[in-house]
């Protein structure tokens, strides 16, 4: 038998143009989606790089060219050294300023002991954007959207953030008393989260990473299609996980980064083990035909067949090895 209907097929759609980069999309269950979605997602990577541009711009820095692979890495890191430094990695508590909330929302999270975190964004003002519709009902790219899927995935529900507000019950003096307590100029933004102080802090530090991230390209990451009662949302996509290398292999999210000290680096460089290259290399002036250096190499025989080679011709001593793997 064979089964029909959506969930019986998936397809991941990879969409990169030249001022994106690659992103990988999963949950197209629907083929008449897929156009929808790559157009979307195509908007999506034309939408952030120029707002990267207009970023740099504005904090005095040198443009994005509109093909990535003319990108300069040093430039890169000069920027994201010099953008890091405008961008406080300090959070705050502002629950006080929403003591006598009406919000809801609000009231039933303090209510719950949750904390509410705010996050300064110097000079990202009327840039996180607001919910806006195309023509066919798809929600328009915008940064405010990503710092959500950033914060999310430290399994918050959401953020708020000073574009978007007054809203959600939250007032205009609620938001003043909080740019009072963010210390922001005219030109900066905020955004809040309310949940347990310790993942309201994972959530805002993922939106911090993710603001200085608009200042650059956008990153690789393998992304989900938003969804709705079984069925695609919009066709817009959130993200999920950044995207794996050639060897399938994930950043390790669960464990910190090891602090080395610069000694320790130079020691485990100067010793490291002779690369796959350099091994064979070694084999070279034997005289062993490419197919016994091949199988000397992936049985890890290399060093026992140098250690022995004074005791037997090299293409007899390497045939005995490879024949009972001893010598």
């Amino acid at each position: 038998r064979v089964r029909r209907g959506l969930g019986s097929i998936r397809q991941d759609l990879n969409v990169s143009i030249a001022c994106g980069d690659r992103v990988e999309i999963k949950g197209c269950q629907d083929l008449g989606w897929i156009p929808r979605i790559v157009r979307l997602e195509m908007a999506r990577q034309l939408h952030f790089y120029r707002l990267a541009n207009t970023l740099r711009a504005a904090a005095g820095q040198p443009l994005l060219p509109p093909d990535r692979r003319l990108d300069d890495e040093a430039t890169e890191a000069t920027v994201a050294e010099a953008v890091a430094s405008r961008f406080p990695e300090t959070l705050h508590d502002v629950s006080e300023a929403f003591a006598s909330s009406t919000s809801g929302m609000v009231e039933r999270g303090l209510g719950q002991g949750h904390v509410m975190l705010g996050l300064a964004l110097p000079g990202m003002s009327g840039l996180l954007g607001t919910k806006t519709l195309d023509e066919e009902g798809a929600q328009l790219p915008r940064l405010g959207r990503e710092l959500a899927g950033a914060a999310k995935l430290a399994g918050v529900r959401g953020v708020f953030h000073s574009d978007e507000l007054p809203a959600y019950g939250i007032t205009e003096a609620e938001v003043n008393v909080v740019r009072e307590a963010l210390s922001l100029a005219e030109d900066g933004a905020f955004v809040l989260c309310l949940a347990p102080h310790w993942q309201a802090s994972l959530a805002l530090e993922a939106v911090r990473g993710r603001a200085l991230i608009a200042h650059h390209r956008l990153p690789r990451e393998v992304r989900n299609v938003t969804v709705s009662k079984g069925a695609p949302l919009d066709g817009t996509t959130g993200p999920m996980r950044p995207l794996p290398g050639g060897a399938r292999m994930y950043p390790e999210t669960d464990v910190p980064p090891l602090a080395m000290a610069p000694e320790r680096w130079t020691d485990l460089c100067a010793n490291l083990p002779p690369s796959n290259e350099e091994r064979r290399a070694r084999l070279t002036p034997t005289g062993l035909s490419d197919d016994q250096c091949d199988q000397i190499l992936s049985r890890e025989l290399d060093d026992r067949f140098l250690e022995h080679l004074d005791q037997r011709p090299a293409k007899a001593l390497a045939s005995l090895m490879l024949e009972h793997e001893t010598a």
